[in-house]
């Protein structure tokens, strides 16, 4: 791999220069343009981060949901620790200081939610419920409104969840029973949602996850 010299602050320098003409411009347009300029250098040299916001979650009953399923689904199972709620995909970005620095929604936030009820989403992925929807779904508005310099495509339908499994083979009958079984289940009353920035390192053996941001 051939190295690159990188010299420090260069790209807040060259951002600086280009807006120079206008000293009138707008935080959100400057953060905007900013980004678009990391983001070219960084893909051009590989070096941006897969990152998303959410909240890592315990689930007790996973491992019998896991036996319970295991007659009916063959497929990959999230390890435990690994168990989280994607409140906002952020896709490849350039540099996390600045999603940081407009992260205004996150700070402070400590949500209650409630893990209930089994799911499947198009046969592929078996899921839970995270819920009040309502209350995350603001949240989800009010992170959307912080980045809103990063230009994402906001979500066709917002529905809050933990991925339990990825699915490469099921059997129907046998499944929709267990889901009829596990439908209304309460599997968790009152669980902590801490809302923060996550890198996502994708690995043969799967994915590698950092936090970016901690709980205070």
């Amino acid at each position: 791999m051939n190295s690159f010299p990188v010299k420090q602050n260069v790209i807040p320098s060259e951002v600086e220069e280009s807006l120079s003409f206008n000293t009138k411009i707008s935080p959100l347009r400057f953060a905007s343009v900013e980004m678009t300029v990391r983001k070219d250098i960084r893909l051009r040299y590989n070096m941006s981060m897969r990152l998303f916001i959410g909240s890592f979650m315990e689930l007790k009953a996973y491992a019998k949901i896991k036996e319970d399923f295991s007659g009916c689904i063959t497929g990959k199972w999230v390890e435990p620790e690994n168990l989280h709620c994607t409140l906002l995909f952020l896709g490849d970005q350039p540099d996390e200081k600045i999603i940081m620095e407009n992260l205004k929604s996150i700070k402070n936030i400590v949500a209650s939610v409630s893990l209930q009820g089994l799911f499947m989403l198009a046969d592929r992925i078996l899921a839970v419920h995270l819920e009040p929807r309502e209350e995350l779904k603001k949240l989800y508005e009010e992170i959307t409104q912080d980045l809103a310099f990063l230009k994402l495509k906001p979500e066709k339908f917002f529905l809050p969840h933990v991925t339990l499994c990825r699915i490469k083979k099921i059997k129907k009958p046998s499944c929709n029973g267990k889901l009829k079984e596990y439908e209304k289940t309460v599997f968790v009353k009152q669980a902590v949602f801490k809302p923060m920035l996550i890198q996502s390192r994708l690995t043969p053996q799967g994915p590698v996850y950092k936090l970016l941001t901690c709980p205070d």
